[in-house]
């Protein structure tokens, strides 16, 4: 067993949970901050892998030192601290890193028993970040898919979310993006089309135009 000092340490909650956009993933990866209340070790969740594991099981260890390198070990924990990962951007990172493929599912194995990679609570998370930003279920759906979550996971998990909530937020993107053409002719055609490209389903665009035409009747009439 490492000493204390080379277990792994990782980044849990606040900011660093949340997902960044697509395009400002990156490999640069700090140390976490002195003090952090989300800075912990490997150590810490050593009970509930043990609690978890079955007996005789070769992978029921609580840390990744009989498959990785200390190196390999501390940029693996540096790169889940970050944010949630889904399994396969694991399985990217370990191939990238050079680590044998047919180590890749004892490495995820290991970590969901530590509770360090959980494909659920990607989905969950990756799921609020995305409504908050204004994209809809069949756009957030098809991402997912892009990542290797589970069809049924990923639609499990879409369901969570009520209705009024992708309602809310389609209507908050289409009044945005009416101010940069309410004055076209064609501007509910491109609102469709806009609100369509984002992923809304057609009854939450159907409630979001509604309301939109009663907020702002003098652009309603006539359309």
């Amino acid at each position: 067993m490492k000493s204390e000092g080379s277990h792994l340490r990782l980044i849990r909650g606040g900011k660093d949970s949340a997902y960044p956009d697509q395009a400002d993933y990156s490999e640069k990866i700090g140390e976490p901050e002195e003090g952090s209340t989300a800075d912990f070790s490997i150590s810490s969740v050593s009970s509930a892998a043990s609690a978890k594991a079955k007996p005789g099981d070769p992978n029921s260890s609580n840390d990744l030192s009989d498959l990785l390198s200390d190196k390999g070990e501390r940029g693996l924990a540096r790169y889940l601290a970050i944010r949630e990962r889904a399994p396969v951007e694991v399985r990217q990172y370990l191939g990238k890193k050079g680590i044998l493929k047919s180590w890749h599912d004892s490495i995820l194995e290991r970590l969901q028993q530590m509770d360090l990679l959980n494909e659920e609570r990607f989905c969950r998370i990756r799921i609020e970040h995305r409504l908050r930003s204004g994209q809809g279920p069949r756009r957030i759906q098809q991402e997912l898919g892009s990542l290797g979550v589970d069809r049924h996971t990923a639609s499990d998990c879409l369901n969570e979310i009520a209705s009024h909530q992708w309602e809310e937020s389609c209507l908050a993107v289409a009044e945005e993006k009416l101010k940069s053409i309410i004055d076209r002719e064609d501007s509910v055609s491109r609102l469709l089309q806009f609100l369509n490209y984002r992923g809304f389903e057609s009854a939450h665009i159907d409630w979001a135009l509604g309301s939109l035409k009663e907020s702002h009747p003098d652009w309603a009439r006539g359309r």
